[in-house]
């Protein structure tokens, strides 16, 4: 799709997680520039165990359901943090803070 410059932006915009306590995640506006410098697509990480009500099925569909090889999928896919967990703090903020898109399941 063509990003088209002269729709209206909003001014005020902002991503975060939902991480245990605060101030585990800076605030990052929302903006085009921080867009264009992320070197992810997208970030989903689950947990590699049971949810409730039914939604691991859902939970883990993103990470098992893999895109073929040689498709526009799968050079996305590529260019993302998809997976089980990532158990580094540090790790999880950066993959996380550097992906254009946050993928949640609730």
């Amino acid at each position: 799709a063509a990003v088209h410059f002269d729709v209206p932006i909003p001014t005020h915009g902002f991503s975060f997680g939902l991480l245990p306590g605060p101030a585990e995640v800076e605030l990052t506006p929302a903006t085009y520039s921080k867009y264009n410098a992320s070197e992810f697509v997208y970030f989903y990480h689950t947990r590699n165990f049971e949810s409730a009500a039914g939604s691991t099925k859902f939970r883990h569909a993103p990470v098992t359901n893999i895109p073929a090889k040689m498709t526009s999928e799968a050079k996305t896919y590529n260019l993302s943090s998809v997976g089980f967990g990532i158990d580094n703090p540090v790790e999880w903020n950066h993959k996380y803070s550097h992906s254009k898109f946050c993928l949640v399941i609730r």
